[in-house]
């Protein structure tokens, strides 16, 4: 299996695949890995602020 970190990832989906192990490790994303995220798909949604932080 392949890590965010794998060569062939773009950005956004090493961004999305290490927020999903974060969350499923911690149920929390951290916020360098939040911010990796494009502007648009940061709103606030399922708990979680702008920021990354929980609600």
């Amino acid at each position: 299996m392949k890590g965010p970190e794998a060569a062939d990832w773009g950005p956004f989906d090493a961004a999305l695949l290490r927020a999903v192990d974060e969350f499923h490790g911690d149920t929390s994303i951290v916020k360098s890995t939040w911010r990796l995220w494009p502007a648009g798909h940061r709103k606030a949604t399922h708990g979680f602020s702008h920021d990354g932080s929980a609600r």
